[in-house]
């Protein structure tokens, strides 16, 4: 695992976070909705929390805090950006809605499936851009999340890891 491969998801991860941010301050004020502020916030906690996975990956001295580090770095990046953020709110909320928007779908198939007010239909251009550049962003985490689990799979299996581990293992600290 290389140190490059954690920041590349940590950056991935805080463009989906920064885009939500943006995306739900600005609807926030465009469509007079406050509640929408509540994913900015959700935002913010996500990109702080991505900050310490990624310290904790890539600087904690024991490989078993550091993988820790990775797993929940992981963990987050998946489930809450892109997951949640990503396939969810980029992809049901915007790209699905646009499609269906723009495919001809009646009036009463998009108000159920998209219901106001929690739901604006497609009027703001930004808006939705944003929302449907989060779905794109999460595209970019998920193959950076990969590539992070396949390098932690290839360190795991290299000989140099192992006989690193051998040769660690057994050290007490002599300085007492």
């Amino acid at each position: 695992m290389t140190p490059r491969l954690v920041r590349n998801v940590s950056r991935s991860a805080w463009l989906i976070y920064g885009l939500t941010i943006i995306h739900h301050v600005y609807g926030a004020i465009a469509f007079d909705t406050p509640w929408r502020h509540h994913a900015a916030f959700l935002g913010l906690g996500g990109a702080a929390a991505t900050l310490l996975f990624m310290w904790g990956a890539t600087h904690w001295q024991t490989p078993a805090r550091r993988h820790v580090a990775t797993v929940l770095l992981l963990a987050l990046t998946l489930v809450l950006a892109v997951g949640l953020i990503g396939v969810f709110e980029g992809g049901y909320n915007h790209a699905v809605k646009l499609l269906l928007f723009f495919g001809g779908a009646g009036a009463e198939t998009m108000s159920r499936l998209f219901p106001p007010p929690t739901y604006e239909m497609p009027s703001d251009r930004f808006f939705e851009a944003t929302g449907v550049l989060q779905l794109l962003a999460a595209g970019v985490a998920a193959r950076a999340s990969l590539a992070l689990r396949r390098g932690r799979q290839e360190s795991a299996a290299s000989p140099e890891r192992s006989a690193s581990y051998r040769s660690t293992a057994g050290r007490t600290n002599t300085n007492r």
